[in-house]
């Protein structure tokens, strides 16, 4: 049906499309600037500050959107006034305006921000060392290993759509191997 193409099918295509437009970019990036290449650690703290960036702009417009909305002026949900503190209502517990971003962390907090900035440095150098057609190729062979793995550890059957994806993967990863590009000076002919 067509709202299957526009939700389902159009949304995955303009991903794929925006992933692999991405790490081509990146790739050219990280290894054609001045025959070495970029540094791949300066190159993922540009990109974490440039996430930064969209995120605090993005986290304004939506406390901008919420006050212009309240008759009040206050930025989050339903409000209310207790002594001389503004309460406010996340819908998940209420917090004072008063307290400071981070109060509520604690020294595991940064455990996934570690993770997530350890894995973005790996990312940039297999796309600087290997390239991103080898990083898509290892990705889908570690999503094949985990899935069979899971089947063995759950004793559960593949499902028909898992048995699919994985005979395509393994299609065109032959397709790819098999079948080597041509040096630019034979296609110019």
């Amino acid at each position: 049906s067509v709202s299957r193409v526009r939700l389902g099918v159009l949304p995955v295509l303009l991903a794929s499309f925006s992933s692999g437009l991405a790490g081509t970019l990146t790739q050219k990036g990280l290894q054609q600037v001045g025959g070495g290449g970029r540094n791949a650690f300066f190159f993922t703290a540009e990109l974490s500050v440039y996430s930064a960036m969209c995120l605090a702009a993005s986290m304004a417009f939506a406390s901008l959107k919420q006050m212009l909305k309240s008759k009040d002026g206050v930025a989050i949900g339903n409000s209310a006034k207790i002594g001389d503190e503004t309460k406010i209502s996340t819908g998940i517990k209420s917090s004072k305006m008063s307290e400071p971003f981070f109060a509520h962390w604690s020294p595991r907090t940064i455990l996934p921000v570690i993770t997530k900035a350890t894995g973005g440095i790996l990312t940039a150098l297999v796309h600087k060392h290997a390239g991103s057609v080898q990083k898509g190729f290892a990705l889908i062979t570690g999503l094949i290993l985990s899935g069979i793995i899971q089947t063995l550890l759950d004793k559960e059957k593949l499902s028909n759509e898992q048995i699919f994806g994985g005979v395509l993967v393994i299609t065109s990863s032959w397709m790819h191997f098999t079948n080597p590009s041509l040096p630019a000076f034979l296609l110019r002919h």
